[in-house]
């Protein structure tokens, strides 16, 4: 805590000179959709060096994220009227957040660090910290920060999965986590009654917990923490979601099911861009979600939430044994599911709840 106070106090926002606008015409933070935010700020890595030499060593510091305050977060995490301040919410400066990937081997840019950003705004393709899979690729057709964000084309019509993949496994944030990103939803056309069926955006997945009281779960399970769009009577609504994956015997179906949710009423923005986050925590088998810094109070999940389709867990959503990979862009799963297309930016995992661009 006293590393960011010292930090509120010493390293001022950065902003650009009069006559340094002039010279990055093409980098200011702000959105090419219909998002109505603005941002304030450059990160350090699009300022002249010359002018900027000391603020941008000090952000490198910090994993290419300058922290300019912090304020206490009261929650009331029990829903009962008390307050907790557990959780701290911290300010940053928001270019630098977005700044350029510190350079290195995934294992040197992780490493220990607390804060790690990516904008995708100096790559022509995918940055070699994430591994790929599906149709994924950068693109200038949307962006959040410009020039660019990534594009995920779902195909629809069965299973299939398209992400960016992060891995976490050898970090500080392993066992507890906040994340943020923006997302773009592109709408499904207008004639077609559904917005096209459920698929997941974000998943945090690692190995399970060996002790579950009298459970022993197969030791190759995967386990499953999503923020996840519902369809169906819930279309377009947001949900949490907690699945066990195992299949031994290759059936298509998992051998350890669960299959949980807690539903929401709150419906994801489509055709603009959008601020999600999310925090996840082993210790308390927790989950809680948010929407443009809103709180979303019933995906709040501690142990167990709403409901369970399979019962093999006796209704719990317990953590993995560590967060070893975090997956950004599109996983269908229904037969019924439309093509889809969906871009996302600006992703941030640190170990404090990082803001929404203000």
């Amino acid at each position: 805590m006293k590393i960011y106070r010292l930090l509120q106090t010493y390293l001022p926002p950065l902003r650009p000179a009069p006559n340094e606008r002039e010279l990055l015409p093409n980098r200011l933070h702000r959105p090419k959709g219909q998002h109505n935010s603005p941002i304030n700020g450059l990160h350090a890595a699009i300022v002249p060096i010359a002018t900027r030499t000391t603020v941008w060593y000090q952000a490198v510091l910090l994993g290419a994220i300058a922290v300019t305050g912090c304020v206490e977060l009261k929650t009331d995490s029990c829903g009962d009227g008390s307050i907790d301040s557990r959780f701290e919410i911290c300010q940053t400066d928001e270019g630098a957040i977005l700044g350029n990937s510190p350079p290195g081997p995934e294992a040197d840019l992780l490493q220990g660090k607390p804060i790690v950003g990516f904008n995708f705004d100096q790559e022509f393709s995918i940055p070699g910290e994430f591994s790929i899979s599906g149709d994924s690729q950068i693109s200038d057709d949307e962006a959040y920060s410009l020039p660019n964000s990534v594009r995920f084309t779902a195909p629809g019509n069965s299973y299939n999965r398209n992400y960016i993949t992060l891995n976490i496994s050898k970090t500080s944030l392993n066992e507890r986590f906040f994340g943020r990103m923006m997302i773009f939803i592109v709408p499904a056309p207008q004639s077609q009654d559904s917005f096209g069926g459920d698929f997941t955006f974000v998943e945090a997945e690692g190995p399970p917990q060996t002790d579950l009281g009298k459970l022993t779960p197969p030791e190759n399970m995967r386990v499953l923490y999503r923020y996840r769009v519902a369809a169906n009577i819930r279309d377009n609504t947001l949900m949490a979601n907690y699945d066990t994956w195992v299949d031994d015997n290759n059936d298509g179906k998992s051998d350890w099911p669960t299959n949980c949710y807690n539903h929401s009423e709150i419906e994801i923005p489509r055709g603009q861009w959008t601020c999600v986050q999310w925090f996840f925590e082993k210790a308390t088998n927790q989950l809680r979600y948010w929407l443009e810094d809103e709180e979303i109070i019933d995906l709040r999940v501690q142990d167990s939430g709403e409901r369970c389709l399979e019962d093999t867990q006796n209704g719990l959503w317990t953590a993995p044994e560590t967060f070893e990979r975090l997956h950004f862009g599109v996983e269908q799963y229904d037969v019924n599911a439309l093509a889809r297309t969906v871009y996302i930016d600006d992703i941030v995992i640190a170990d404090k709840y990082i803001m929404c661009p203000q």
